[in-house]
């Protein structure tokens, strides 16, 4: 937001010795963060007001034209080479002079002009587009190469453009995310109430003259919903001429990035930035009524109808809901509330009576119906803040006397219509005598909270040793609600720069572990540094298409009804959904890939946690997952290498007694012999499988693709072990490997089991090679394993190793009729 030094000069004298820096830095450090300070006048010198007197095409260039200038008497008449296409005689141009610093061709750095010769045609400076100005918010250019038009601008040639529009001015951009939650700050005149505070000054009253009886109209409101709109207020103004608004207001509107309209929109647009209260104008004439003279006028405030259409004054036209709040006549919707009118009703050259619009609408109401169209206006971003109930009168009232100083024919035609169903009441906040020293550490004195409290606007009554403190109206709506928030009040104008430095006393406590996260991270790491994996990190929304290949339907996924991308408008119940987009991706590119990432997936079923007590409707279950995907060019078997670095993360995490069984729940997904159920203690912890071709082909991966989701919480439950220090050994390790040949019914898992239980010395045991042909038989298979050997003391011999091996290999044929292969 931008805030005019010289606006909020109408509202107190500052003293001379505090410069504009001095602000800027005591509103960011007390209240608001001042993002920059802009000193317009210094930023546009030896910049003019020209006149062109002639335009003649350039002899040597297509594109360019030659203009005289007229610079006023001290400048005189000058040529001007320049390529804007709107040029025109009797036009008012911004002429930057030989020594201006323009941005050229909207460049971000600046350019010092020089008398210089374009294709053989002398020129004196340059006729300037709004961007090379840096004035591309206040005149917003239409094409490329427009010329700001200043025909309007009562200004005459060789004066100063800063001067002629008004920007001889200091202006402080405020960031918009430091005030979300202080309504009262989006206008100029709760900015004045703060340095008010701050340097302990006088703040002049904003008090406007009442407004005055008429009885031309008679103009009823209807309010169906108080908590939509707890305050309407309206009034019908005739004997209007549409023209415009003065030199002054709007030189003050462009200095804060409004553009002026018309005198009837720039009143509504001048208070909103004084006060910080949206208005609305609506043409009277087109306010449409069922019985009655023309001279009987209704405004409805409503819900729209589900389903209605409504095209707003930026001419598009917006499909409403039920929970949309609008205004409307007897018969149709004129305005979206609090947001922007409605092209039907809109102001016209021909006007001559409108119906002005005050009100107060229900911030989340606004905040929805805006975030869901996509429509911002400077008046939704206020009222979405809760603004105060009373300034809707007191900017009905400053209108009307603004509108009745710039066209002093304007008369009052009804009565001011008042429809306040809701008021709202501030309670007293409680202050201790203690409370501020157990927040802040130190004590500040009682004359110095009142007095501090009162600038601000508080009513404070002393209770003995307490306090009551009651807040302003504009502080009452959602700001001011606890002690909490009134000490900040007192502690932020005392100075959080002064308060003194302070070791805390604390006990000290033992932070509690976050054993999810402890298990999330080892994961990571083995998967990563171990197996060479890379961690994705994907947004949580899907395309229907993905959901449609992978086999599955859009019913049971959650659709967003404002999706951050509209060709993604469903929330994952999956991991793989994004994963395997991206293998499809890289695999065209490259010939391998290993990908996992964990994060949340969210389902949507009959067990979700309840929304509210008695809804039907459920919020979805928010689970941690796993997910895993590997596909490498020449490995025919991604399966094995997928359960090899499950199977050892698991282990690392302390999962042990790892179970792959046959798996049926994933028949779509997962490739019908080729997937399992990991299972740990009886607990199912995920699934990992090869992919089924068909899935495979839908979604375009050109190799053998092994998939994997495991369910983290699930996880969790299995860790049976306290991760332990174990030094690793200093001796060198023996390999073996073995192959035989045993029924196809025997499972990994049990011959895997066996070795490992099998003696101290075998560190690990892992299988390469399964094998099957009609030579070795219908129902066998063949399996290799590789056996190392270590101990942690000594050296092994080759004949200790071998005495184990040769017992390994007699429990492999006693225990599973294993026939070993030499």
């Amino acid at each position: 937001m931008l805030i005019s030094k010289k606006w909020l000069e109408d509202f107190l004298v500052l003293p001379k010795k505090i410069k504009s820096e001095d602000i800027g830095h005591d509103l960011t450090m007390k209240t608001v963060e001042v993002e920059k300070i802009n000193n317009l006048a210094h930023s546009l010198q030896k910049v003019v007001v020209g006149v062109i007197t002639k335009v003649e095409k350039h002899s040597n260039a297509d594109t360019l034209k030659v203009c005289q200038v007229d610079a006023g008497k001290n400048y005189g008449q000058l040529q001007i080479v320049c390529g804007g296409m709107n040029l025109k005689e009797n036009m008012k141009v911004a002429l930057a002079l030989v020594g201006a610093k323009v941005h050229w061709h909207g460049q971000d750095e600046l350019f010092e002009l020089a008398k210089v010769k374009l294709r053989g045609e002398e020129s004196n400076g340059m006729i300037c587009a709004s961007d090379e100005l840096g004035l591309e918010e206040m005149f917003p250019k239409q094409d490329e190469k427009e010329i700001m038009d200043l025909s309007y601008l009562d200004a005459k040639e060789g004066v100063l453009l800063s001067s002629a529009l008004g920007l001889d001015d200091t202006i402080f951009d405020i960031d918009n995310k430091s005030m979300t939650h202080r309504s009262d700050l989006w206008g100029h005149y709760g900015i004045a109430r703060e340095l008010s505070a701050f340097y302990n000054i006088k703040l002049k009253p904003l008090n406007p003259k009442k407004i005055s009886v008429g009885k031309n109209t008679k103009l009823t409101v209807e309010i169906k919903d108080s908590e939509l709109c707890p305050r309407y207020l309206g009034l019908v103004v005739n004997n209007i001429k549409i023209e415009p608004s003065p030199d002054w207001m709007q030189k003050r509107l462009m200095a804060v990035g409004v553009r002026p309209i018309n005198n009837v929109v720039d009143v509504t647009n001048y208070v909103m930035h004084e006060i910080g209260q949206p208005m609305h104008a609506f043409d009277a004439r087109e306010i449409l009524t069922k019985v009655g003279t023309d001279k009987n006028k209704k405004i409805v405030v409503q819900r729209a109808k589900d389903g209605e259409t409504f095209k707003a004054l930026d001419g598009k036209e917006y499909k409403l809901k039920l929970t949309d709040l609008v205004i409307a006549d007897s018969q149709r919707t004129i305005a979206l509330a609090g947001i922007m009118g409605g092209e039907n009703s809109e102001i016209k050259n021909d006007t001559n009576t409108i119906i002005f619009e005050s009100a107060n609408f229900d911030a989340k109401t606004i905040r929805k119906t805006s975030t869901r169209l996509g429509l911002r206006t400077d008046s939704s971003t206020r009222f979405e803040k809760s603004l105060d109930r009373e300034s809707a009168e007191l900017a009905m009232r400053r209108a009307v006397e603004l509108l009745q100083k710039i066209s002093p024919d304007v008369k009052v035609a009804s009565v001011l219509v008042d429809v306040y169903k809701k008021k709202l009441k501030a309670n007293a906040i409680k202050l201790g005598e203690f409370d501020i020293a157990k927040k802040i550490g130190f004590n500040i004195p009682k004359i110095e909270i009142i007095r501090s409290l009162k600038s601000f606007g508080f009513t404070v009554a002393i209770k003995g040793k307490d306090l009551a403190v009651v807040p302003p109206s504009w502080r009452s709506e959602r700001d001011i609600v606890s002690k909490e928030d009134v000490i900040e009040e007192v502690v932020r104008l005392y100075g959080y720069d002064k308060i003194p430095s302070s070791l805390p006393c604390l006990p000290i406590v033992v932070s509690r572990k976050n054993q999810s996260r402890t298990i999330e991270r080892l994961l990571k790491n083995c998967l990563s540094m171990e197996f060479g994996y890379s961690e994705a990190h994907n947004y949580s929304f899907v395309a229907p298409g993905m959901i449609e290949k992978m086999g599955e339907s859009t019913e049971k996924y959650i659709e967003l009804d404002n999706p951050i991308a509209k060709d993604r408008p469903y929330i994952r119940r999956s991991l793989l959904t994004n994963l395997l987009e991206n293998a499809e991706y890289n695999l065209h590119r490259f010939e391998s890939i290993k990908l996992f990432e964990v994060g949340k997936v969210y389902i949507l079923e009959e067990d979700g946690v309840l929304a509210e007590k008695g809804s039907k409707k459920h919020l979805p279950a928010q689970v941690v997952n796993l997910g895993v995907v590997l596909s490498q060019k020449n490995n025919v078997n991604p399966f094995f290498a997928m359960s090899e670095a499950i199977e050892l993360a698991l282990n690392k995490v302390g999962v042990l007694n790892i179970d792959f069984v046959y798996n049926t729940k994933s028949a779509n997904l997962l490739h019908s012999g080729r997937g399992a159920l990991v299972v740990s203690n009886g607990i199912e912890l995920g699934f990992v499988g090869e992919l089924n071709p068909i899935v495979q082909d839908k979604i375009g991966i050109p190799y053998r693709i092994a998939v994997c989701e495991l369910s983290v919480a699930n996880i969790l439950k299995c860790v049976t072990e306290k991760s332990e220090y174990t030094p690793l050994s200093h001796f060198p390790s023996v390999e073996r490997d073995i192959a035989f040949v045993v029924d196809k019914k025997i499972q990994h898992k049990d011959i895997l089991k066996m070795i490992n239980n099998f003696h101290e010395l075998i560190e690990s045991c892992e299988l390469f090679d399964i094998y099957q042909s009609d030579k070795i038989g219908e129902d066998k298979k063949s399996m290799a394993y590789h056996i190392v050997y270590r101990s942690s003391s000594k050296t092994l011999e080759a004949k200790v190793v071998d005495d184990i091996h040769t017992k390994v290999l007699d429990s492999l044929k006693n225990n599973f009729s294993a026939d070993i292969r030499e």
